[in-house]
């Protein structure tokens, strides 16, 4: 069983409605009320217990009340419970409670992965390098490890969540900070084949001559737009579910991080046909995962919509 506790701020003049929206939902349980409890201008404190299937619906109707800028709402997970009405709410409301999507909570979420930080550059240069690494010496688990390292998949997230909720800032903070990130990760990987050339490790020249493991990297195909699109689809359906393992194929199934890191190479050493090839593969994954993210996160936005519409018209008959 999976349940929401809820816990609602509100000034004194808006607890009876906020109650009537709680007692009215089929999927909250253990109702409670506090009255002046709390500091002004919200002193009254309401809580209750949801069924998460239902938390969409019941949120919304609390932003309708004028909540928003005149009070508070707090939901947490409840890890445990024992109560035979949280069993019978769960009942009524039936499956579904794994593709239960919480927008609110899914906003929250992208806000943390559209945050440009110093260990999200730094994990950025570090799987770069890495991956030039895995390059040199045309070893494709380094390149795979790289693709681990990589934190890119959050501001891609970030920028698939922000679009179908027309969060237009959080659009452009996510974009910034991937953009930040592979412009960071890219100087800094060159400079790191400098010094490594420098010091006889790597190999002059050395994208120029065979890499049978490692050469799909600059050489994009259809395939490469096929799990582009796929990824960003399960990326999207990660971020909606319990699923969030998922997450970590994602990052291993696209070239992103070893694009990158070619390009870096290719900066180092001089120009050569593999930067372009690998500059069109970094832009292929990178509008694939995000388009097919943006468009699965679209669909399930308007099928949470239409529950809304159809829930609300059940309410009226």
């Amino acid at each position: 069983m999976s349940l929401l506790h809820v816990r609602v701020h509100c000034p004194a003049d808006l607890t009876g409605r906020v109650l009537d929206t709680l007692a009215e939902c089929s999927g909250a349980v253990h109702l409670t009320r506090s009255v002046d409890t709390g500091e002004p201008p919200a002193p009254d404190l309401v809580c209750c217990d949801l069924v998460r299937q239902e938390a969409d619906e019941v949120l919304e109707q609390l932003r309708e009340l004028g909540l928003e800028g005149r009070g508070a709402v707090v939901v947490a997970s409840v890890d445990a419970v024992i109560s035979p009405w949280a069993e019978r709410a769960a009942a009524h409301t039936g499956h579904g409670v794994a593709d239960a999507v919480i927008w609110d909570d899914l906003e929250s979420i992208a806000e943390g992965f559209a945050e440009l930080s110093r260990s999200y550059l730094a994990f950025m240069a570090i799987a770069m390098m890495i991956a030039a690494c895995g390059i040199e010496l045309d070893n494709p688990i380094l390149v795979v490890g790289s693709m681990v390292v990589g934190p890119d998949y959050g501001p891609l997230g970030a920028l698939a969540v922000a679009l179908p909720l027309r969060r237009w800032r959080l659009a452009a903070r996510a974009l910034g900070t991937l953009t930040a990130g592979f412009v960071v990760g890219i100087i800094i990987a060159a400079l790191f084949g400098v010094v490594m050339r420098g010091l006889g490790v790597f190999t002059a020249g050395s994208l120029q001559e065979p890499h049978p493991n490692t050469a799909f990297i600059w050489h994009p195909d259809a395939f490469s737009y096929v799990v582009s699109w796929l990824g960003g689809a399960a990326m999207a359906l990660s971020l909606t579910s319990a699923q969030s393992s998922s997450l970590i194929g994602v990052v291993i199934s696209v070239t992103t991080i070893p694009a990158a890191g070619a390009v870096a190479l290719n900066l180092d050493e001089g120009w050569y046909s593999a930067g372009s090839g690998a500059i069109e593969q970094l832009l292929i994954n990178l509008s694939g995962i995000a388009t097919a993210g943006t468009l699965i996160l679209i669909a399930l936005r308007w099928e949470s919509q239409w529950h809304r519409r159809r829930h609300r018209a059940l309410l009226t008959k």
